[in-house]
């Protein structure tokens, strides 16, 4: 069993490219100057991710300049499916136990990963520095395919967050945009599981009244709207409260890591209008009957 002296540490940060991202470095950031200096094909490490999104970034530590290639697996085995591989050029960033730091591969393409699930990285090289007090509890090192005990990589992945955000809002019942009805039912779709959703998460931009009547979980994705009341000719439209310029605020969270529901608009906000009401006709039947009375007579009835 592993000896655990230190966790693994969670941070969270928020950097800026055109919009807020929110990562989480996964990491066992511990070094006891052990590696394998004898020849091994490859050396890697496997992880539990620890929220929904996407690797973007891998960090060793390596005791050589060399250029390998990096592999990420859908799973700790090499038969689980290859989600990434690329050649990446690595530098001696090892010293000794108090002077390293990492080297860090920027993927070429971002890894989507799930809350839970585990997963491998491996390198084509065998010195990369490692820590064998196993401090790592969510993983273990491999080397040559095989597992090391008692061994964790010092390693660093750093996975950008899944923000929640509404894709969109659309017509459900009915489906065409112009209706008589009174009530009508929207469809509200997110691009992740989420939770807290209710009726006071909502609000109506409306020239035909109506009021939210209920809110249904189709999944923990999909949500349906009913509006009820609309009584005049106008417009109703469904907007989320803090989203898209709409006033108020929602207690909307991500499931998989408790992030709040992002701002943007929707991809697709479909809306209704009323029309007025058909009008009802009453349709009488005249029957004509003739009646011979005599030749060159006749008497309508």
């Amino acid at each position: 069993m592993k000896t655990i002296k230190k966790l693994v540490t969670l941070l969270i940060c928020i950097a800026s490219l055109n919009t807020f991202a929110q990562e989480v470095i996964i990491e066992n950031d511990n070094v006891t100057g052990v590696y394998w200096p004898f020849s091994r094909p490859s050396i890697g490490q496997t992880f539990t991710a620890t929220a929904n999104g996407k690797i973007t970034k891998i960090q060793i530590v390596s005791n050589s300049a060399t250029t390998t290639t990096l592999t990420i697996y859908n799973g700790i085995s090499r038969t689980d499916p290859v989600l990434s591989t690329q050649s990446v050029n690595l530098t001696n960033t090892y010293t000794d136990n108090s002077n390293y730091s990492y080297t860090t591969i920027v993927l070429d393409t971002p890894v989507p990963i799930v809350n839970g699930n585990r997963y491998r990285f491996e390198f084509g090289i065998s010195s990369l520095i490692n820590d064998d007090q196993g401090n790592y509890p969510s993983g273990d090192m491999y080397s040559g395919g095989s597992t090391v005990a008692n061994s964790d990589l010092a390693f660093k992945v750093v996975q950008q967050l899944t923000i929640p955000k509404v894709i969109s809002i659309e017509r459900l019942t009915p489906l065409t945009e112009g209706t008589t009805a009174s009530t009508v039912t929207f469809r509200v779709t997110f691009n992740d599981p989420v939770g807290n959703v209710d009726i006071t998460d909502f609000t109506l931009n409306t020239t035909t009244g109506g009021s939210i009547n209920s809110v249904s979980a189709v999944s923990t994705s999909v949500y349906d709207v009913e509006v009820t009341g609309m009584t005049t000719v106008g417009s109703i439209g469904l907007d989320i409260k803090g989203v898209n310029g709409a006033a108020g605020s929602n207690n909307i969270i991500s499931l998989a890591n408790s992030l709040a529901l992002a701002t943007t608009a929707p991809t697709i906000n479909e809306t209704y209008i009323k029309t007025t009401n058909p009008v009802a006709y009453e349709y009488f039947a005249i029957a004509t009957f003739s009646y011979a009375t005599s030749p060159g007579f006749a008497l309508l009835l």
